[in-house]
Order: structure tokens, then C-alpha cells, then sequence
């Protein structure tokens, strides 16, 4: 998302996850429904990263932190430092 911030970042991966928790998608026939969840980890070039070799590094172990902290989550990187 260029000309992005850290919080609109973060406002955009928020409004996702919730929209995606709320949807019921379309099951077999066992399970007519099912329901989602995502984890979304957010950081930013240049502010967390000086390459995008090294944002894609810090965007993966955002996601794990996301998982990690229950699932379902908006992880931003360096939220917790």
C-alpha cells in the first residue's frame, strides 16, 4: 500500500481480519459453513526495514508473533518494543 503509514497500515489489516472473522464461507456437504480467521502481521519500508528483503523477513516473523499471541490477530512490528 504505497504512501502508507504504520497506523493506516495497521487500520486496513484491522478492517481485513474483522471482515474475513465475520464471513461464513461455503462448506461441503458434512459442514455447510465454515468460519475464518486470519493473523496479519504489519510493518513498514523504510521505517522497519532498510530493504525489502529484509521487510519480507520482518513481515514473516510478524505473522508468527501473531499467531503466537492467540490467532485471529493484528500483530505491528515493534508495537511491543
Amino acid at each position: 500500500m504505497p504512501n502508507t503509514g504504520v497506523v493506516g497500515a495497521q487500520e486496513v489489516a484491522e478492517r481485513l481480519r474483522s471482515a474475513i472473522e465475520e464471513e461464513e464461507f461455503k462448506g461441503m456437504e458434512k459442514k455447510p459453513s465454515v468460519k475464518s480467521a486470519i493473523s496479519i502481521g504489519v510493518a513498514t519500508y523504510p521505517d522497519h526495514a532498510g530493504s525489502i528483503g529484509e521487510l519480507t523477513e520482518i513481515l514473516g516473523n510478524a505473522v508468527l508473533a501473531a499467531r503466537n499471541g492467540g490467532r485471529n490477530k493484528v500483530y505491528v512490528h515493534g508495537a511491543d518494543e
